[in-house]
């Protein structure tokens, strides 16, 4: 693991706050560094 990257587990059987997934890759494209 590295400090700067920040990890999600996500297992075929949780559920997903689709809503709050979509807010927090909002933030993470947000943040300076990341290109798609």
């Amino acid at each position: 693991k590295h400090k700067e990257v920040r990890y999600l587990d996500i297992h075929e059987d949780d559920q997903l706050d689709e809503a709050q997934m979509a807010k927090w890759i909002r933030q993470a494209a947000a943040l300076p560094g990341w290109v798609p």
